[in-house]
């Protein structure tokens, strides 16, 4: 998949949005929702991403556009839990 995007060429569109917008964009995702309302305060803005249809929030930078990924290693991938409580 990851290769396929690189031959897309999409590009990273960074936003800033306002905490409200933030917190409307990912209301379906209660971990999301916690993030911003402990981290951004009321007033302030989040940055967000977007790269085709896939939109999430992320400090960045980025590069400009997926065609510029010229070589990615996945060292490993593992389960965790949310803030380190395994009831989340």
């Amino acid at each position: 998949k990851m290769k396929e995007l690189i031959k897309a060429n999409v590009d990273f569109l960074r936003m800033d949005v306002s905490k409200e917008d933030a917190l409307r964009m990912f209301a379906y995702n209660k971990y999301k929702v916690e993030l911003i309302n402990s981290r951004i305060a009321d007033g302030e803005t989040a940055s967000v991403f977007r790269c085709g249809n896939f939109i999430d929030l992320c400090r960045g930078p980025h590069v400009a556009r997926t065609g510029l990924v010229k070589a990615l290693w996945i060292q490993r991938s593992s389960g965790c839990y949310w803030k380190g409580d395994q009831a989340r």
